[in-house]
């Protein structure tokens, strides 16, 4: 039988896909810091009337110390995630995040103390074969090249970031949901870091409300994307391990990337296809590691 998380977390990554066009479409005609507030405030309105079907939760005390720590962190991702993908091809910056897995078999043992089998091995080695396919028309320079060629791009490169800060923010988010719930997490969360990137917007946003008027159409799908995608990932790991959740959550790579490809005409997409699924392969085999 299909355990309820695997839906959750499949779902979670269809949103996940879903936003990410939805948001590189945004972002090549605003600036990264509109977007990245639509992420956030934007998905309160969505969030907010699930409160009387969703159980609220008085925070317990780790609850504070992991809002602020949450949201300076969450900040930092979205900007940069939103950089990234402005700045390189959907297809080949994406398939980046399949990286986390690695990051969270460090982060999770030391902060929750989640060990994954060791066995997870075998999906290290995939992940990073599927990283050097991705530029594998850069062999004839030299078998490190693809590897040179990936690092080079500036999108990868601040993808990478991004990769390292959501290994340690999708632990602080399970503290988070222990110490209240899912919803109760995410409306702080979410307004927390609302709050702390309105500087930032206004600043790089002249006339923000005429301009959020005139944006409402390509910024609307991305905060109910952005909505759905967390509100389905909070419950996911409410049920299961971080790895196994955000594992899933991976396969939005490809979904990303054939869909990117398709609607924004990148090049090399059979390569990066192909790259990319080989590191959703790696994700996959450390969630049967880890246990299904």
């Amino acid at each position: 039988m299909i355990r309820l998380w695997f839906i959750l977390a499949l779902a979670t990554a269809f949103f996940a896909s879903l936003k990410d066009i939805f948001s590189k479409h945004a972002v090549n005609h605003s600036n990264p810091y509109l977007v990245a507030w639509t992420w956030t405030l934007g998905s309160l309105p969505f969030l907010l009337p699930l409160a009387p079907l969703l159980p609220l939760a008085r925070p317990a005390p780790a609850f504070w110390p992991a809002l602020l720590a949450g949201s300076l962190l969450h900040v930092a991702a979205t900007v940069l995630y939103l950089r990234a993908i402005e700045a390189s091809d959907l297809s080949l910056t994406i398939p980046i995040i399949a990286l986390s897995p690695l990051f969270l078999l460090v982060t999770s043992p030391l902060m929750l103390g989640e060990r994954p089998s060791a066995a997870a091995g075998l999906g290290i080695l995939l992940i990073v074969a599927g990283s050097y396919v991705l530029n594998i028309n850069e062999y004839r320079k030299g078998w490190q090249a693809p590897f040179r060629a990936l690092l080079r791009e500036p999108g990868p490169r601040l993808m990478l970031g991004v990769v390292a800060i959501w290994s340690v923010t999708a632990n602080i988010d399970k503290i988070g949901i222990r110490s209240a719930s899912p919803l109760t997490w995410l409306l702080a969360v979410n307004s927390l870091v609302a709050v702390l990137l309105l500087p930032l917007v206004r600043r790089h946003t002249p006339r923000l409300a005429a301009v959020c008027r005139r944006e409402s159409q390509r910024l609307l799908p991305v905060a109910i994307c952005s909505a759905l995608m967390l509100v389905m990932q909070m419950y996911a790991i409410k049920f299961t391990l971080v790895p196994q959740v955000i594992a899933i959550k991976r396969t939005s790579v490809l979904f990303s990337v054939f869909l990117g490809g398709w609607l924004f005409r990148e090049k090399h997409l059979r390569q990066r296809g192909l790259g990319a699924a080989i590191m959703v392969a790696g994700t996959m085999v450390i969630l049967l590691a880890a246990g299904l």
